[in-house]
């Protein structure tokens, strides 16, 4: 089972475009008006690559059995970077100096509860149309080295957040969380899961990130897996996200909005 992060779907608020992205880690950064935006940051030949400004709104990666040892399914994909923060050069300079995280500051991961869905977790057994519960089968623990988040699709989100760093002097941090089925693999349930997590770093907030896990256990097949979690991530897109105020007034202009394309 692989575990790369598949796509991320990134979308263009000024024209309500969304947009497929390339694989990699979750870049967070100083939006420059009081938030956080995510890009995606990759490591190439040890310098790094910044492979898309964002904001970046929904990640997507497959859950391999006994992750980590733990006997269940899970995943550490993605991860998160900074610009400059490759971890085969740390004297990287940044790829795009406007591209900066506040240095010494805690990137803090917290969840949501999902849009629409009421709950803070939700399942799909990736048969048929997209058809989300926030009724589990199995909850997803998001793991960090000193605390963790249970979803259990309940319609509070759990209190407290997970931090994978502490960014350094000069802003740059690189490091994973884990998301890991509470179940054991010959019992957790295939398809795919949806989560959502917002993130702080000081007195700057992010707008909140969609996560859709595809685990295909002896069920699936990786195409047929790939091709749920497509499906959801068509649904997230449409049902999900909430759409951006210049595309609203874009329809009632009578302009199309123009599908995403994938890279």
């Amino acid at each position: 089972m692989k575990r790369e992060l598949l796509t991320a779907a990134l979308a263009l608020a000024t024209a309500g475009t969304v947009m497929a992205g390339e694989g990699g880690d979750i870049m967070p950064y100083d939006n420059g008006s009081g938030g956080l935006n995510f890009g995606l940051y990759d490591f190439d030949g040890g310098t790094g690559v910044v492979l898309d400004t964002g904001p970046v709104f929904i990640v997507e990666a497959e859950m391999s059995n006994n992750w980590e040892g733990t006997g269940s399914p899970g995943t550490d994909e993605p991860g998160w970077a900074t610009d400059g923060s490759s971890p085969n050069d740390p004297t990287t300079p940044l790829v795009d100096p406007s591209l900066t995280f506040p240095a010494n500051t805690a990137l803090n991961v917290s969840a949501n509860v999902l849009p629409v869905l009421g709950g803070n977790a939700a399942y799909w057994d990736g048969t048929g149309p997209v058809n989300f519960t926030t009724s589990m089968p199995n909850a997803i623990e998001v793991e960090g080295p000193l605390s963790s988040l249970l979803l259990d699709g309940s319609g509070t989100a759990p209190a407290g957040s997970v931090s994978p760093w502490t960014s350094i002097g000069d802003g740059t941090a690189h490091d994973h969380l884990e998301f890991i089925l509470d179940a054991p693999d010959a019992t957790a349930a295939t398809g795919v899961y949806l989560i959502s997590l917002s993130a702080s770093a000081g007195s700057l907030d992010s707008d909140p990130l969609y996560f859709i896990f595809g685990y295909a256990g002896s069920d699936f097949t990786d195409p047929q897996i790939e091709e749920a979690i497509e499906a959801a991530e068509g649904y997230v897109e449409t049902t999900i996200i909430p759409e951006p105020t210049s595309a609203v007034l874009l329809a009632l202009g009578g302009l199309a909005v123009a599908r995403r394309r994938r890279a």
